[in-house]
């Protein structure tokens, strides 16, 4: 059922222009065509500048030269947030990009359509004038208009940390072609958000759905709440919050062992799957990071960052916000100093089935229910899917197909192509791989 069936790619280890490799970060399938998006760091003019690098989907290969899209100022990597309309028309991204000096840079988004074209760009001045910090949570419609979270508190999902608290959340859109900016708070009495993200439905609304605390001490996770927010983003049209059943609350105040011992980590939203009966399919996974400080044989400082992509929480819920079904997918991948490239996962849904596509340990193949996943580590790495039926049922394998063998897949950069199946990039040995993989019908 699942082949990755190309030959391996015989190209550079990265895509290039002038001779500075492009850092390719997310992809899309328009036009028939398949553009993988990048960015190269102009230090001399502290600028990045951001490459679409166009794939013939045909025979996934290179159709031309890189193509500058959009620059802004920025000297150092930031957080870089992605969203892709639900009929892959629209693909918006939003930078907040850090200085390695004592510059101060302004958030900066656009948005591209289907033919790769830019529909519109701007830096979000009056964003940073207000004192707001962003998030990696938004969405996008196929018009192109918008839609994320930003509060005046840094900490704010800061996988970094623990669980973080905050009060001050805002949801902004921006829509009409980039020249209309609104906002409305989002809070809940008595209670501190933890996490949260939100999409455009099929009604005309903005949904906000995500997890908060009844604990003002240590934050723990005890609920899942969901907002109907109106398409201008100016009221919460419908507010309700859940408490965790006891099987959740197990799953989300469970440690995590590391060097520095347990930790509990936080779960990050992914996405907002939003179904044709106004429903919605929320999907997050826990992460954490952890610093490491040590000392080389001159006794200078070495800091070495852990990343750490384990559970995958799923869960369905009815256009009432009630609970269809929840579940929770074994997953435990750890990193060093790679940002989690090749850690977390791709997801895409075919005939009312989601599939999720990461990296895994070859011990965890039968895994389907429990926590003790055996870690997963880019040595001992093997591509597998998991499927959830919409009744919530589970299966999981390995992708098969000789190409498969031996390769470690970069979840970031897949997709939907045009003749109905997906594409999966990767590395086997010193040569990219790029697949494409067939679904049952």
């Amino acid at each position: 059922m699942f082949n990755a069936t190309s030959e391996p790619v015989k190209m550079p280890l990265a895509f290039s222009v002038d001779g500075i490799p492009v850092n390719c970060q997310f992809s899309a399938v328009m036009d028939g065509h398949l553009g993988i998006i990048g960015f190269i760091f102009d230090k001399r003019n502290a600028t990045i500048n951001i490459y679409l690098i166009t794939l013939s989907s045909a025979d996934l290969s290179p159709v031309g030269k890189p193509k500058l899209l959009v620059s802004f100022p920025g000297s150092t990597d930031g957080a870089f947030s992605v969203a892709r309309s639900e009929n892959n028309k629209v693909v918006s991204f939003i930078a907040f990009p850090e200085s390695d000096k004592d510059d101060h840079f302004v958030p900066f988004a656009f948005c591209i359509n289907e033919r790769f074209e830019v529909m519109w760009s701007k830096p979000l001045t009056k964003f940073e004038e207000d004192g707001m910090h962003a998030v990696q949570n938004q969405s996008v419609s196929d018009a192109g208009d918008v839609c994320f979270l930003a509060t005046k508190e840094p900490s704010f999902f800061n996988i970094l940390s623990h669980a973080p608290s905050y009060t001050n959340v805002e949801l902004l859109t921006i829509r009409d072609m980039g020249t209309s900016v609104h906002s409305v708070p989002i809070a809940l009495q008595a209670k501190v958000i933890i996490e949260m993200q939100c999409a455009f439905d099929k009604n005309g609304f903005i949904i906000c759905t995500g997890f908060y605390s009844d604990d003002f001490v240590d934050f723990n996770y005890t609920g899942k709440c969901a907002m109907r927010v109106d398409a201008n983003g100016n009221q919460i049209i419908q507010a309700v919050t859940q408490p965790f059943s006891d099987t959740d609350a197990f799953y989300f105040s469970k440690a995590s062992a590391t060097p520095y011992g347990a930790d509990k980590g936080a779960f990050r939203m992914h996405k907002i799957w939003i179904q044709p009966d106004g429903g919605f399919i929320l999907i997050a996974e826990k992460i954490l990071i952890v610093i490491e400080y040590a000392s080389n044989v001159n006794g200078n400082a070495i800091v070495n960052n852990i990343y750490y992509y384990q559970n995958i929480f799923v869960e369905r819920v009815a256009p009432d916000f009630s609970i269809v079904w929840s579940r929770m997918i074994p997953k435990n991948q750890v990193t060093n100093e790679d940002k989690g490239y090749y850690s977390s996962y791709s997801v895409i849904e075919k005939q009312d089935v989601l599939y999720f596509f990461f990296n895994d340990n070859p011990e965890n193949i039968g895994l389907l229910y429990g926590i003790k996943a055996e870690p997963m580590t880019p040595g001992n790495a093997v591509p597998v899917y998991v499927s959830i039926s919409k009744s919530g049922e589970l299966m999981k394998g390995m992708l098969d197909g000789p190409q498969a063998t031996k390769t470690i897949f970069c979840p970031r950069i897949f997709g939907d192509m045009d003749n109905g199946n997906a594409f999966l990039y990767g590395e086997k040995g010193r040569t990219y791989q790029i697949g494409s993989i067939s679904f049952p019908k």
